[in-house]
């Protein structure tokens, strides 16, 4: 079981930079270390690195897609891939399947668009952990006759018929974290000490990914933005929700919890940290120095 260690601060404040010093200091070792950042940050993540530290060896750098993919190439069954266009193609058939026990959808259902609608919906059911009963459970609280109800009850049909398809047949998008889950255990994450940068805090799917990893992996080190400044900290709102849950999960589980501080650094632009200081202020003044865009 891994130790946790939070790195906390304002942006500029130095998390990324402290990151970069300890993956060096795997790299000198010869140490396996895993940096996870945002999809659209990988390169950029990969650049600094080989910058810092003078190359990548030893250090694999991910987000939680690539990450999961890998996994299941290597320890998960070899499913075919289905795209966007496929899901839209089974969900069109579970439409036509319901189409006496739609209620809310039953006129929109042969719309173009419909499916494609419903497969984004879908994939964010899923992202959050969300079932076809969750949904069913949800909609027979409310009272018959309502609209809400109705678009529940909807959306669960669809959504179970589909994944009814789906399961054991074919792999997709928002299949991936929760496959990868099952098998972080039993893969090479054990060995290693994984970092997690830049990310905004996660939808449930991604969580549970997160959490497995740090029963797993040697240490996780995570950072996260926050403001000592009272006036800033609902911008901070979902990064604190996200640490509280995670100093939680290691009081339950018993494992170690480190925190530090990164203190704010004084030499990054003066827009932006007017731009920081005056975001929710109840009176703004206007930012009137030149910028450097």
């Amino acid at each position: 079981m891994a130790k946790l260690t939070i790195l906390s601060g304002e942006p500029h404040s130095g998390r990324t930079s402290l990151l970069l010093e300890r993956l060096a200091g795997h790299m000198e070792r010869g140490e396996r270390a895993i940096l996870l950042v945002p999809g659209q940050s990988t390169y950029r993540a990969e650049q600094a690195l080989a910058a810092r530290c003078g190359g990548l060896l030893g250090v694999e750098v991910y987000s939680l897609a690539r990450l999961s993919e890998r996994l299941i190439e290597q320890y998960g069954a070899s499913l075919p891939y289905l795209g966007d266009h496929g899901r839209c193609m089974v969900l069109r058939r579970a439409a036509l399947k319901a189409r006496g026990k739609l209620r809310l959808f039953a006129r929109a259902a042969d719309r173009p668009g419909f499916a494609a609608a419903m497969d984004a919906r879908i994939g964010q059911f899923k992202q959050s952990c969300i079932s076809p009963e969750a949904l069913e459970k949800a909609a027979g609280k409310l009272p018959d006759g309502d609209l809400l109800r109705q678009k529940l009850s909807d959306f669960a049909l669809l959504y179970r018929d589909s994944e009814s398809f789906l399961q054991s047949r074919y792999l997709t998008d928002n299949d991936l974290l929760t496959v990868a889950e099952t098998l972080v255990m039993g893969s090479w994450i054990r060995d290693c000490d994984v970092y997690v940068d830049e990310f905004d805090p996660p939808r449930e799917q991604a969580y549970r990914l997160l959490q497995t990893i740090l029963c797993t992996a040697k240490s996780v080190t995570l950072t996260l933005r926050s403001s000592d400044n009272p006036a800033q900290r609902e911008l901070y709102a979902p990064e604190e929700a996200l640490r509280e849950r995670l100093v939680s999960f290691c009081a339950d589980k018993s494992i170690p919890l480190f925190q530090k501080r990164c203190a704010a650094q004084t030499n990054h632009d003066p827009a932006l940290k007017h731009l920081c200081r005056s975001l929710f202020s109840e009176s703004p003044v206007p930012y009137d120095a030149p910028t450097e865009a």
